[in-house]
């Protein structure tokens, strides 16, 4: 299915490269914080959360 977009022209994996991501997640991890004992849904990448803010 992605090879199929990726020939159309990914922009957004254009970006990828482009941006150091993990450099954000020292600052991220500090301001994520959704630990909880209690259990529920496991939390999601601090990475991927920054990605969907930037969209």
């Amino acid at each position: 299915m992605y090879a199929r977009v990726e020939k159309l022209g990914d922009k957004l994996a254009e970006i990828n490269p482009l941006i150091d991501w993990e450099a954000f997640r020292p600052i991220i991890t500090e301001m994520y914080d959704n630990k909880s004992e209690k259990g529920g849904r496991p939390n999601n990448d601090e990475i991927v959360m920054i990605k969907v803010l930037v969209l």
